[in-house]
């Protein structure tokens, strides 16, 4: 088992940890500063201000495409298929996505959010191309 292409893995569930915090941290100053009732976290809808659907959809965001990235990497590692590109794709996925996430919460620029997202799917997909060939044995 090669347990080194877990520790990209690590670094995105503390990225994510962080932003988590970040959203809680925007959603208490949305209530406190009243920019939006209360009421409106129990189903998030109705009107909230842009800088909190911002910050709901980035945190949502981290739990999407990434689902994929920890299942690969959980079965590189099982497998013994991750070598050092492997490791090194892994590498680039957390860092495109964290990114990514900076772009997203700053300029919130929609050409370079989706050009850094584009990446982040095209590391996504050779790193499960190159877990099928191991598979497969190709």
């Amino acid at each position: 088992m090669n347990s080194q292409i877990l520790i990209p893995g690590f670094i995105l569930v503390g990225w994510t940890f962080l932003v988590n915090v970040q959203h809680y941290l925007t959603q208490q100053r949305a209530a406190k500063k009243r920019d939006v009732e209360y009421r409106f976290f129990k189903t998030y809808q109705g009107d909230a201000p842009n800088y909190l659907h911002q910050s709901r959809e980035h945190y949502k965001n981290l739990f999407q495409q990434p689902v994929l990235f920890y299942f690969i990497i959980l079965g590189s590692a099982v497998t013994g298929a991750a070598t050092g590109w492997d490791i090194g794709l892994a590498w680039a996925y957390v860092t495109v996505r964290v990114m990514h996430s900076i772009i997203r919460e700053t300029t919130n620029y929609v050409p370079h959010r989706l050009r850094v997202f584009g990446i982040a799917f095209f590391v996504l997909v050779a790193l499960w191309v190159r877990w099928g060939l191991y598979l497969f044995n190709y």
